[in-house]
């Protein structure tokens, strides 16, 4: 295969592995694996005060022993400017805890001022494998994944979104299960025993300097063995279809116009028999002023919004349920 990160090496990925089969590139160097420890703190304790200054866990989960802590308790175990470093956090947690974890899925967000080309770097590197496997419909994110746990805390899952893993201290193991194989054996959904599962498995193992790949169909489980690890990944949600995605569009612009039209006052649930409520003719009227080209503009405002964003998830995108690739 090509040198990481040209053009001829997104070709081939695309065709031999991109939402086909796991993979793990090793000692890469390229503008993406250049994001090193250092710079993934910093955005980390950006985020983390934002957080702290608002008073919500948002975009952050915290996990001791594999259950999830409430908010109002984990917030106090956030990483500090004090810390110095990823590891500086680890060694303050692994005083406090024996198996923790800690995940930030809005770490884009930091990216901006001064760390605007930190976010750039994710752009191009983004929109040069979107133009060989297509742009999602849904979106793409950023996740990080530091902690000393020995298993995912929710077990064996899927995702639905092509995960680009990227260690940034120590080492990470994955260990991936085929959907065939699921659908044969569906005692290993959210299992934590399945050493029996382990020959029909395929095991990932990526160092810092390293870059694995695995496709959204795939279900999988972090594996562990105590020791501090850090990896940020691009998480690409290939699970809404065009259709799916106007129909989205749509809805959201027929609600909005419905409610002008109906002065906001669209609470009443019941209407007598007989004649048709005035309510739903004067919804018909404002939607019969729809025009193609208006309908057309709807969707291009979406894709417009959408590639200046090289597809990366804002505010007001809807997030799937039950996401994280700790």
């Amino acid at each position: 295969m090509a040198k990481f990160g040209t053009r001829s090496f997104w070709k081939s990925f695309s065709k031999t592995h991109w939402e086909k089969s796991p993979v793990v590139f090793k000692n890469v160097s390229s503008d993406i694996s250049s994001i090193g420890a250092d710079e993934i703190f910093r955005l980390l304790v950006k985020y983390c005060d934002l957080a702290r200054k608002n008073d919500s866990m948002d975009g952050l989960k915290f996990y001791v022993d594999g259950v999830r802590l409430e908010p109002f308790e984990a917030i106090e175990h956030l990483p500090i400017t004090k810390d110095k470093s990823l590891t500086g956090y680890h060694r303050r947690m692994s005083k406090l805890f024996s198996d923790y974890g800690l995940v930030c899925d809005k770490l884009i967000q930091a990216m901006k001022g001064p760390d605007e080309a930190l976010r750039l770097k994710v752009y191009r590197f983004a929109n040069d494998l979107y133009e060989f496997s297509g742009v999602p419909n849904r979106f793409s994110e950023i996740g990080l994944y530091l902690g000393n746990y020995r298993k995912t805390p929710f077990g064996v899952h899927v995702d639905k979104c092509g995960v680009i893993s990227i260690p940034v201290v120590g080492r990470k193991k994955f260990r991936l299960w085929s959907p065939d194989v699921i659908g044969r054996h569906p005692e290993l959904i959210e299992s934590f025993q399945y050493d029996e599962f382990k020959n029909v498995s395929e095991l990932l193992t990526c160092k810092t300097g390293d870059i694995a790949y695995w496709p959204s169909s795939h279900w999988h489980i972090a594996e562990g063995d105590g020791s501090f690890s850090a990896t940020w990944s691009i998480g690409v949600w290939v699970d809404q279809t065009t259709t799916d995605l106007a129909t989205k569009l749509i809805s959201a612009h027929v609600e909005k116009t419905i409610r002008k039209a109906l002065g906001g006052k669209s609470e009443k649930t019941s209407h007598s028999p007989g004649r048709m409520p005035r309510e739903l003719n004067d919804a018909a009227e404002a939607l019969s002023k729809m025009s193609k080209k208006d309908i057309k503009r709807i969707f291009e405002k979406w894709w417009i919004d959408h590639s200046k964003t090289a597809a990366f998830k804002r505010d007001d995108d809807e997030m799937p349920p039950s996401t994280s690739n700790l």
